[in-house]
C-alpha cells in the first residue's frame, strides 16, 4: 500500500520519543495486563486502559506527555470487544483513542523489543 514504515528497536522511551518527533507514530505489541486501568468512569477517565484483557494486542503511539509519564496511544480495539461495550457516541467506536498510559507499566509490558515506526502520510 506504498505506506512509508520501519521496523526500528523498542529498548527506552528515548525510541519512542524520537520516533514522534520526527512526525511518525509507533506500532507496538504489549502484554495489556502489565498497564493500570482507568478510573470509574473509563469514558471520561483517559488515564489507563478501558478493558480488563491479558492476551494483549498492538496498539497505535501517538505521542507523549511533556515530562515523559505518559504515553499517548490509540488503543482501538481490545481482544474483549465483543463483549465490551464501552464505545463513543457513533456507538460503533470504541473509546481507545487518546488514551494516556503510564510509560514505565508500557515499557515493562512490550511483548517484542522493536515497533513499527509509521511515517504520517501527507
Amino acid at each position: 500500500n506504498n505506506i512509508d514504515a520501519e521496523i526500528r528497536p523498542l529498548r527506552n522511551f528515548g525510541d519512542i520519543k524520537t520516533v514522534i518527533d520526527e512526525g511518525s507514530v509507533a506500532i507496538i505489541l504489549f502484554n495489556t495486563d502489565g498497564v493500570s486501568n482507568s478510573g470509574k468512569n473509563t469514558i471520561r477517565d483517559l488515564f489507563g486502559k478501558y478493558y480488563d484483557d491479558s492476551v494483549g494486542h498492538y496498539i497505535l503511539v501517538k505521542g507523549y506527555s511533556i515530562n515523559g509519564e505518559y504515553i499517548i496511544v490509540h488503543d482501538p480495539i481490545p481482544s474483549d470487544w465483543w463483549r465490551n461495550s464501552l464505545r463513543y457516541g457513533d456507538g460503533l467506536s470504541m473509546i481507545g483513542k487518546n488514551r494516556y498510559y503510564k510509560t514505565d507499566e508500557l515499557l515493562k509490558s512490550l511483548r517484542r523489543p522493536d515497533m513499527i515506526a509509521v511515517k504520517k502520510q501527507r
